[in-house]
């Protein structure tokens, strides 16, 4: 087989980045892999490698671990390893990492409830009423917020998104109070037709602009820019969810996953809840002799 040189590799990533379109791969997952792996060429053609190896790709793996996180490292890795079988050349690839997946959520990335309600008061307070009903129609529904596009009048008359993702078509069933508030919010802002969340110039509202006016109003609201995120809306509606059908499958469906083991990731609670918990089970009594009294 045809050994790979480094320099002939930014020709073949955009021969990948278009198999990837091919395959009809979501604009953020290409964009990622197209970021990933020019990292991965960066990276080769800064040790002047001239005939890529596998001690250089395993090198490049050594590196990562010394720069990022383990979760990071894994997630970089995925895309290089996809890149180098696409080139055939499946012994190029280097191992996962072997990360232990998290029993507990970070305190400090989860947002609870009361945190959704309190940005969502001040994001109206602000006159910014485009980004709380994104808000809140995001933890309303548990759409993600690429899926938001697909939020449309005609939609709404419906009752129902239909959502074409990842190769995928899913339907978003739109509750009554939701569809109320967003046929309202078209009425003020004259939207007849089309999609609900547009700018000014009548494109789709980008996420990074939804992202950035979230983080501003969680710093006029004193909270943790940490929590504070699109994707973590998400995580609210699917506690909120689970807390009052207990119904896992229907869960899944409605977020839009394939693997239920994913929405279990959805429903992780902190240490402290854990340690409330195991109290409550009572199963020591301190006020037997044999427990050490402090005088």
């Amino acid at each position: 087989m045809k050994a790979i040189r480094s320099r002939s590799l930014n020709g073949k990533l955009e021969e990948y980045v278009n198999y990837l379109i091919h395959e009809e791969k979501s604009t953020a997952t290409i964009e990622k892999y197209s970021r990933d792996v020019g990292k991965f060429i960066q990276y080769l053609q800064k040790k002047h490698i001239d005939i890529v190896e596998k001690e250089h790709c395993a090198g490049y793996k050594r590196w990562l671990t010394r720069h990022y996180k383990p979760s990071s490292v894994e997630s970089m890795i995925v895309p290089v390893n996809g890149f180098l079988k696409f080139l055939g050349h499946d012994e190029l690839t280097v191992k996962h990492l072997h990360i232990q997946r998290m029993v507990f959520a970070d305190a400090k990335r989860e947002m609870a409830e009361e945190t959704y309600h309190r940005l969502v008061s001040i994001a109206y307070s602000r006159q910014d009423e485009r980004t709380a009903v994104i808000m809140e129609t995001i933890c309303a529904t548990g759409i993600r917020v690429s899926e938001l596009k697909y939020i449309t009048v005609e939609a709404l008359a419906r009752g129902k998104v239909e959502i074409y993702s990842k190769g995928k078509i899913r339907n978003i069933l739109i509750s009554r109070s939701v569809c109320r508030m967003l046929l309202s919010y078209c009425r003020r802002n004259h939207i007849t037709s089309g999609s609900v969340f547009i700018t000014k110039n009548g494109k789709p509202v980008n996420r990074s602009d939804i992202w950035k006016k979230m983080k501003q109003i969680a710093g006029e609201a004193g909270v943790s820019p940490e929590c504070v995120y699109p994707h973590n809306l998400r995580h609210v509606f699917a506690k909120a969810y689970y807390d009052q059908t207990r119904d896992l499958v229907k869960l899944a469906a409605l977020l839009g996953h394939s693997d239920i083991s994913t929405t279990r990731l959805y429903l992780k609670t902190d240490e402290g809840i854990c340690i409330s918990q195991l109290d409550r089970l009572r199963l020591v009594d301190e006020s037997s002799s044999y427990c050490i009294k402090t005088k």
